[in-house]
């Protein structure tokens, strides 16, 4: 789930584990509620995410618990406490990000560069499998296109697994 916000170009730093947030319950006890982490994104504003499987935040209660810890949080600390649930993203979505990750950390300009002037020439999507071809350069083809993506170069639907049948545009076509 972290690649989705490692990959997000809006996120500027993440903090795992940050400081534990103090509330009162709806039964007026003192709590302590250790969030997953803290984003820092680009417009300055930082979110602390509560990461939890959809069915225990039902069987918990949490959301519950979710508005009183909101309710104590320092503005100076966070501007606000979201949570993410598996209903928020999808595996494939999941895999796309954990893909764009390892391929940037090889990315080949030259690759990127050609995969450019062949996006400025498309009228029209085209299967990313078609693309590929067109770019020539076998399994490294795929990597510049996956880059491409998420460096918003090219949109295709990152929610499902990308592959040789994804459509991709250039600009907002799709």
């Amino acid at each position: 789930m972290y690649f989705l916000y490692l990959a997000n170009h809006d996120v500027r730093d993440i903090w795992e584990q940050p400081t534990a947030v103090r509330y009162i319950d709806a039964a007026g006890r003192s709590q302590v509620h250790f969030p997953d982490c803290l984003l820092k994104l680009g417009n300055g504003r930082r979110l602390l995410l509560a990461i939890k499987p959809w069915k225990k935040v039902i069987e918990s209660g949490f959301l519950c618990e979710l508005r009183q810890i909101r309710a104590a949080l320092r503005k100076d600390f966070a501007d606000d406490l979201v949570l993410v649930t598996d209903r928020d993203f999808t595996r494939d979505e999941a895999l796309n990000a954990q893909r764009y990750l390892e391929f940037s950390r090889s990315r080949n300009a030259a690759h990127q560069n050609k995969l450019l002037s062949i996006v400025e020439s498309l009228c029209s999507p085209i299967t990313l499998g078609a693309l590929s071809q067109m770019l020539d350069l076998e399994g490294d083809g795929f990597r510049a296109i996956v880059i491409a993506i998420y460096e918003k170069v090219l949109i295709a639907d990152k929610t499902q697994l990308l592959g040789t049948e994804s459509i991709v545009a250039r600009g907002g076509m799709i």
